[in-house]
């Protein structure tokens, strides 16, 4: 389509899809999922999209895929390949329509004879959350470096980005274009190229940047055809790597996306590891910054699959644990619990055999829909339309006291409409909250979307006023040392042995594990860093 426009030396981006809503609810959003793969003669593109759509739930705002082009050199590297990138907004068959296969036959389109034509042995692909700041088409992921063909997807939060850049002789506003703030992934992207031009290797740049970086990620990149995988000291969130059956490696998020497309000798990269992938097989170093090991607990209580294992961490059996430690300290005169689907079933269902009290699922999630940008009567309408109720169950419910639960509550105003609608629709007598995470009072540095402490209701308010403000009879969360010991509790054995290590509470001790920033690192009045590239709209 733009073949004879596309000089040798730069790669192609192509944007898709018009501007989704803003993605939000009364929880922590985690900002993406991450994948990988390097099989040469394999399908790529389909396990890439696969591994994907297998993220799909850590982020529905956009989703990009990168892969190279075997056949085609960089002109002034010819020991680089050219990098093609799709991205846009909305969940993955939505950004990017051009080469995913659809299951109906609305449009042919043969991506398996695709991948035949364009000769193509790495990609990485990545789902993204994003914030209001960012919410833009140029903050989409994978990211593109301007001088060596470095591609990267980044899921996290890296607080002293703009100091690194200086201290690694990147200057921002020298290649800067418009008034754009660029978000941290994008000026890692340029760093990590900028030092790799220089020394002529990415794993020397990644020895020398990464180590100096203060927060979370687990990065996919490609990088002269072969495909590069790290995360932080702190482990903050899961990444893993396995096998392919036929020939190859597969990288992503978590577990069990390989585990479903059958990926053997699945491990867990550990925290501060680099993996290298090319057609000589792997091989793995470890950055020089040991940490103590912080998984995020919100992967436990919420961001992570339920289905999955994570840093040998069953997520299913830690939210249930969550639910009995919460019953046993946190008990109340009621007759009935009441989980709020999907999340909070695991919860509900560890409360309820806690307490010996009946578990009545009368809640049902009927439509998926985000409610946090919604107001009053809105917020009231969207909560009638998320969440059906069945009425056979709620006759069961009207009259009794009930305890409601959820794994989290950050701003409280869905919650607020929930207990609304209980109390109306199912007419209960009393609605009690019970929620498996811990008080959400500080700012969460290491890729979670609560930036804005005046928005957390746990650091405005005590339990009392928190109750009154949703319209409960009562409020009650875990304490951190319970989700220390739900997760350890949850712990399975594994050839590699159990690492339960330390949760990540920062979010609720405001504790956290490296020095914050003296000045906010923040890019203001930093002009935008754009990749070198041309965008392909036909």
């Amino acid at each position: 389509m733009a073949g004879e426009q596309k000089p040798a030396e730069i790669s192609a981006v192509t944007e898709f899809a018009a501007l989704a809503a803003i993605e939000r609810e009364d929880r922590p959003e985690d900002k993406c999922g991450v994948v990988g793969v390097f099989a040469p003669g394999q399908p790529v593109l389909q396990l890439t999209i696969a591994g994907m759509e297998g993220v799909q739930h850590r982020g529905h705002s956009g989703a990009g895929i990168a892969y190279v082009l075997d056949n085609e050199p960089l002109r002034n590297d010819p020991s680089c390949r050219q990098v093609i990138v799709h991205k846009g907004h909305g969940k993955v068959r939505e950004a990017i329509p051009e080469i995913y296969q659809p299951e109906n036959d609305t449009w042919d389109f043969d991506i398996a004879r695709f991948e035949e034509l364009i000769g193509t042995s790495a990609a990485i692909g990545h789902t993204r959350y994003s914030t209001a700041e960012t919410e833009d088409f140029n903050a989409l992921h994978p990211h593109l470096g301007r001088r060596t063909g470095l591609v990267l997807a980044h899921n996290g939060n890296i607080d002293n980005m703009l100091e690194i850049a200086w201290l690694n002789g990147y200057d921002p506003y020298e290649h800067a274009e418009g008034d754009r703030e660029p978000t941290d992934s994008e000026l890692l992207t340029h760093v990590l190229d900028h030092v790799a031009a220089n020394l002529g290797s990415l794993e020397e740049a990644l020895k020398i940047v990464l180590p100096q970086l203060n927060g979370a990620y687990c990065l996919t990149m490609i990088y002269k055809g072969e495909l590069y995988a790290a995360r932080d000291a702190w482990g903050f969130h899961p990444l893993v790597r396995g096998k392919l059956k036929d020939k190859g490696w597969m990288v992503a998020s978590e577990q069990v996306v390989l585990e479903q497309l059958e990926v053997q000798d699945i491990e867990d990269i550990a925290p501060g590891e680099v993996y290298r992938f090319g057609k000589d097989g792997y091989d793995s170093f470890f950055i020089d910054r040991r940490e103590e090991p912080q998984l995020c607990a919100f992967e436990g209580i919420y961001t992570a699959r339920e289905d999955g294992i994570i840093d040998r961490i069953n997520v299913r059996q830690m939210r249930y644990n969550l639910g009995v430690h919460l019953g046993e300290d946190q008990p109340v005169d009621a007759d009935v619990v009441i989980p709020v689907p999907a999340s909070g079933r695991p919860c509900a269902e560890g409360y309820a055999a806690a307490t010996a009290l009946p578990l009545i699922p009368v809640l049902e999630k009927v439509k998926d829909i985000r409610t946090f940008l919604l107001r009053g009567d809105e917020r009231d309408d969207a909560i009638r339309e998320k969440y059906g109720i069945n009425p056979k169950l709620a006759e069961l419910v009207r009259g009794k006291r009930v305890v409601l639960c959820d794994d989290s509550m950050i701003k409280g105003h869905t919650m607020r409409a929930l207990v609304k609608y209980i109390r109306k629709e199912c007419g209960a007598a009393e609605v009690h909250v019970r929620l498996s995470s811990a008080q959400y009072r500080k700012a969460c540095l290491m890729g979670m979307d609560t930036h804005d402490e005046n928005r957390l209701i746990a650091s405005r308010m005590n339990l009392v006023e928190m109750a009154e403000y949703i319209g409960a009879d009562s409020v009650a969360f875990n304490t951190p040392e319970r989700l220390q010991q739900a997760a350890e509790e949850a712990m399975i054995r594994s050839s590699r042995g159990a690492r339960a290590g330390k949760l990540c509470t920062s979010c609720v001790t405001g504790k956290y594990p490296f020095p914050l920033p003296s000045t906010p690192d923040v890019f203001l009045g930093i002009p935008a860093v754009r990749e070198n590239a041309i965008l392909i709209t036909d």
